[in-house]
């Protein structure tokens, strides 16, 4: 069971790290998600979505997730060309601006956020920092 588990793990990695335009990322963060959902609805405990999503990302190489800015906050930066893990960012506001609508139209969506792991940074050298 252990290996399958961790099969399906690798599967979502070289998934998302395929992923070539955002389209491809939101597609593929909204079936993730439900997963997540189901996860969520068969254990019943008060988790959300992407707590889920980043228990789905962790292996034995990546274990610690933080944004860009989180990362450097704690002294490290991402190495140059990684690729973000993704999951729901807060929810956003927009407007919708046609040409033929008198009104513009507010929502409400959630975007895409970009984490990284402990295996995409490295520590900010005293050299880099000045």
């Amino acid at each position: 069971m252990q290996m399958k588990i961790y099969y399906k793990m690798e599967n979502i990695h070289k998934q998302i790290f395929a992923c070539s335009d955002r389209a491809a990322k939101k597609t593929l963060l909204k079936q993730l998600s439900q997963r997540a959902k189901m996860l969520i609805e068969l254990e019943g405990e008060g988790r959300n979505v992407n707590s889920v999503l980043i228990e789905m990302y962790t292996n034995e190489t990546h274990q610690e997730f933080n944004t860009f800015k989180n990362w450097i906050a704690k002294g490290y930066k991402v190495k140059k060309g990684e690729k973000g893990f993704f999951v729901w960012s807060k929810k956003l506001k927009a407007t919708d601006k046609t040409d033929n609508s008198e009104e513009d139209k507010e929502f409400k969506f959630f975007g895409i956020a970009y984490i990284f792991s402990n295996a995409q940074v490295t520590p900010i050298t005293q050299k880099e920092a000045c």
